[in-house]
């Protein structure tokens, strides 16, 4: 009996040595790992902040910089009244003119995919595509026919970058009018995020820009940007993420209703700081398995 008792005291020494040398680092490496975590989670938001807004200011000059041009177009030369009358003889120099200015135009802005001017009193229209276009020759069939048919027709949508989906493409359009008639522009999402393909950002994170509010949402979705998704990423995995899993960084922009916004991958930064919760928790595993082998040599 009292070698047993023994044996039990010896036995609760054993245990409380073993907790007061092993749970003091195990609960010291959570802890210091959580913090580590949040401190490296405000980095990855910082710094990829800092160059989603350099970007997009670069983004939201050059769209500025149509807008005025589109604007102030018909401020020197009056063309307008010519390309919206009835006269074909005023309709056909006026037209020509446009055409001019647009051609020459759109060579000076690196984001733009093309100009349209469009009049609804006679249904003329002209238009000018950039020669480094990401757009084949049905894309821009049917991005002009959106315009005429269906986007100068939406409410709360004239002088301001348009977020917009056309045959499950993404585009910016602007619209201004003049008169009866419109002068627009347009780019593809394609194309401005095609540059974030170079940046030194962490891995597999993806740069999209989406309309102002959708971020994880559009990530769940056939989103048509971020359908190129890392090639070692499968799409049907990335529908189901939380926003524990990605982090969404966004920069508004100031020319008109759309964001833009980097996904990044939150176990792939994060993977060190996890390996190190294993190794606590093996530390554990071990400890109890260990006991019962101390207590039979015993």
């Amino acid at each position: 009996m009292k070698r047993k008792i023994k044996m039990n005291k010896l036995t609760m020494r054993i245990v409380s040595i073993f907790l007061m040398s092993t749970l003091p680092i195990v609960i010291a490496l959570f802890i210091v790992n959580y913090y580590a975590i949040d401190q490296v989670k405000k980095q990855v938001f910082s710094s990829n902040k800092n160059i989603l807004s350099v970007y997009m200011d670069q983004i939201d000059s050059q769209l500025n910089n149509v807008r005025e041009f589109l604007r102030k177009m018909d401020a020197q030369q009056n063309y307008i009244n010519g390309f919206q009358s009835q006269d074909k003889e005023k309709i056909y120099y006026s037209a020509n003119n446009y055409r001019r200015l647009i051609t020459t135009e759109i060579t000076n802005h690196q984001y733009l995919e093309g100009f349209l001017l469009f009049s609804e009193n006679n249904y003329q229209y002209v238009y000018s595509f950039s020669e480094d276009s990401f757009e084949n020759y049905f894309d821009r069939v049917n991005i002009i026919d959106y315009i005429m048919d269906i986007h100068i027709k939406k409410n709360d949508i004239l002088n301001k970058w348009c977020y917009v989906l056309v045959e499950d493409k993404a585009y910016l359009i602007y619209t201004y009018r003049l008169g009866d008639s419109y002068f627009c522009s347009w780019t593809s999402i394609q194309k401005l995020t095609y540059p974030t393909i170079h940046w030194k950002i962490e891995d597999d994170a993806i740069v999209a820009i989406e309309k102002k509010g959708d971020s994880l949402n559009n990530f769940k979705t056939e989103s048509p940007q971020l359908q190129v998704l890392s090639e070692n990423k499968d799409q049907k995995e990335s529908k189901n993420l939380t926003s524990e899993q990605v982090w969404t960084i966004t920069e508004d922009s100031s020319q008109g209703d759309f964001q833009l916004i980097a996904y990044i991958y939150s176990k792939n930064v994060l993977k060190p700081f996890i390996n190190i919760l294993y190794i606590a928790v093996i530390i554990l595993l071990l400890f109890f398995l260990i006991i019962p082998f101390i207590l039979l040599l015993l």
